[in-house]
């Protein structure tokens, strides 16, 4: 049984995939894709990116943005409709090398996930037979779409051996995302739904606010893609004209302000429960930059920041995608 996780974010797409009885193979690829007359330079492998058809118009997708021309990034509540999306789809598929797929499971923000009908036709629409190219099809034969937050909860169960330990605890996962911040409370293994939510306070504004500080300081025109794609290749730095200039400090200072407000409005979906919160999981690509945020809110729970946190929730879909 061949399974995989896709997690088809805004600033990464994350692919996980393997036998149910095999090991676990990890991927992260950036998310430019737009049709194949946008991009400069050639297709070579994974590095470069996938071509693909998206009705039936040729895509190149996987590649960093910087090598698209007229690329816009779509940061909506429709993504998963457009093309941009299908084409990072089936770059994912891609990069499994396999014609089947048994079981795939990927996720939607929280508040999409609870909207009457919206995980029923993102399943529809990724289920069946994709034709990736004039001569490549791939058969999903199964597909579940689940809250984006659970798969980090799965990660980190699984990772940890602690499966049994978090049945009677009370356990908040919050995902800070690229274009939302995502949390949900775990309690015996049920989602509790009326103490979830999403906030639009994401990595993406603080990646904003980083560029037009940094660009401040320096008389300089600074992107949002210079400093993600720093961060992507695990750089620390980003040149600035003829020096090298950390851009860090200026997350975590956007993170200082940003945070608190998210906090705000996480404790606020709260406020009703009874009890407290045992355990809070902190995952998704910015969960380092809230971190402070997270431990100032909930002082006396126990934060886990699981290991790759831009990998835990396609590693928690490929989990969820094993047979019980």
């Amino acid at each position: 049984m061949f399974v995989v996780g896709i997690d088809i974010g805004y600033s990464n797409l994350k692919v996980c995939s393997g036998e149910a009885s095999g090991s676990l193979v990890s991927q992260v690829f950036p998310v430019g894709a737009a049709p194949q007359e946008c991009f400069a330079g050639s297709v070579n492998g994974n590095s470069d990116g996938f071509c693909v058809k998206v009705e039936e118009k040729k895509y190149i997708s996987c590649v960093e943005p910087d090598k698209l021309a007229n690329w816009q990034r779509a940061l909506h509540e429709e993504y998963a409709t457009t093309p941009t999306y299908k084409a990072l789809f089936l770059g994912g598929l891609m990069s499994t090398q396999r014609e089947v797929v048994d079981s795939l499971v990927t996720g939607l923000p929280v508040s999409h996930f609870q909207e009457p009908g919206r995980k029923e036709n993102l399943a529809r629409r990724l289920n069946g037979v994709h034709t990736i190219d004039d001569h490549r099809i791939i058969d999903i034969r199964n597909v579940e779409v689940i809250p984006q937050p659970v798969g980090c909860y799965f990660d980190v169960a699984v990772a940890t051996g602690r499966e049994e330990e978090f049945i009677d605890a009370d356990i908040l996962v919050i995902d800070p995302g690229f274009f939302s911040v995502d949390w949900v409370l775990i309690s015996g293994n049920d989602v509790q739904y009326r103490f979830s939510g999403s906030s639009v306070q994401a990595t993406s504004m603080l990646l904003e606010s980083a560029a037009e500080k940094i660009g401040a300081d320096h008389d300089a025109k600074v992107t949002v893609e210079k400093i993600e794609k720093a961060i992507r290749a695990q750089r620390e730095t980003i040149r600035i004209f003829g020096n090298r200039v950390p851009y860090a400090p200026y997350l975590n200072k956007a993170a200082e302000t940003m945070g608190a407000t998210v906090m705000d409005t996480v404790k606020t979906s709260l406020r009703s429960k009874a009890g407290d919160v045992d355990i809070v999981i902190l995952a998704g690509g910015g969960a380092q930059y809230y971190r402070d945020a997270v431990s100032a809110t909930f002082p006396k729970a126990e934060i886990l920041l699981p290991s790759e946190p831009v990998l835990t929730n396609a590693r928690g879909y490929w989990y969820y995608g094993l047979p019980a």
